[in-house]
C-alpha cells in the first residue's frame, strides 16, 4: 500500500489502539479515491471497517465507489468482509452481501463459495446450496 492508501486508513483509525475513530468519510476523501483510483486504499478503508464491525460503512462506501465508478474492491477484500461476518455472528447478511459484491462486479472464488456455503448450510437449506453460483 503506498503512502496515500495508509493516508487514508490513518484518517479513520486511532493508531494508539487501532480503533476505528471515525465512520463519516468526506466528500472530498470520496472525491480523491475516485480521481487517484485508490482501489488499494478503498480496499483497506472497507477492511479496517469489517474489522471493526462496522458493517454499515462498508456498504456505504462500496456503495458511494461503485456510483462513482471506482472498480468494486478486490475478491480477496470481499472475502475478508465475509469471513468477518460469521466471526461476528452476523452470518444473516452474508448472503445479502454476496448477491450485492456480485451485482457489483466481484468475480467469486473458491473461499466466497465456501464462506457462502457455509452460511447456506448453517440455515439448513441444502436445496439452495446446490445454486449458490447463480
Amino acid at each position: 500500500m503506498d503512502a496515500r492508501s495508509n493516508n487514508v486508513i490513518n484518517d479513520v483509525i486511532d493508531n494508539t489502539n487501532w480503533e476505528v475513530v471515525n465512520c463519516k468519510i468526506s466528500d472530498d476523501l470520496i472525491d480523491a479515491l475516485t480521481e487517484e483510483n485508490l482501489t488499494e486504499a478503498v480496499n483497506g478503508l472497507v477492511e479496517v471497517y469489517a474489522s471493526a464491525g462496522k458493517f454499515k460503512e462498508v456498504i456505504l462506501t462500496l456503495s458511494e465507489m461503485e456510483s462513482r465508478g471506482v472498480p468494486v474492491v478486490s475478491t480477496r477484500t470481499c472475502n475478508f468482509i465475509m469471513c468477518q461476518l460469521i466471526k461476528q455472528g452476523k452470518e444473516d447478511i452474508v448472503e445479502l452481501l454476496y448477491r450485492e459484491l456480485k451485482s457489483y462486479g466481484m468475480i467469486p472464488d473458491v473461499d466466497t463459495y465456501a464462506f457462502l456455503m457455509y452460511v447456506i448450510c448453517r440455515k439448513g437449506c441444502l436445496k439452495e446450496a446446490w445454486n449458490v453460483n447463480t
